[in-house]
Formats: structure tokens, C-alpha cells, sequence
């Protein structure tokens, strides 16, 4: 889950970092209030500590929560 600005192309911005990293986007929901918004992501493979570090990396995103099943 990303906790992010509600602004153009920070969505295009996370799924790209995700995909630079061949990981496979199997469903995404999106929603957002005002000038914040999260996205959910449900991915085929588990996350690494490098993509987490990048996406926080981010200058539109506030914080990164993996949940593992």
C-alpha cells in the first residue's frame, strides 16, 4: 500500500519503479481525498527491500506498508 500526493502521474511513477523491476502487477486499486490518495498493489511477486526503499524514495509518496498474506 502506498500513501501518496494526489497529483498527475504519480500513479504512472509508482507502477513504473514496479515494473523496472519485473515484477508483475496482478490487480491495483486506486482511491484518493483531496490532496491525498493511496494505491494498492497486488503483485505476483513478494516486494524486495530495494523496490520498497525506491517507491519511499519517491518525492510524491508520504510511506510504503507491505502486507504479506
Amino acid at each position: 500500500c502506498v500513501l501518496h500526493q494526489n497529483v498527475p502521474n504519480t500513479v504512472s511513477t509508482i507502477t513504473g519503479v514496479v515494473s523496472a523491476k519485473n515484477i508483475n502487477i496482478d490487480h491495483m486499486f486506486n482511491k484518493s481525498k483531496g490532496a491525498f490518495a493511496y494505491t494498492v498493489l497486488d503483485l505476483d511477486d513478494a516486494p524486495t527491500q530495494e523496490l520498497v526503499d525506491e517507491l519511499k524514495a519517491l518525492n510524491t509518496v508520504y510511506g510504503v506498508r507491505v502486507i504479506n498474506p
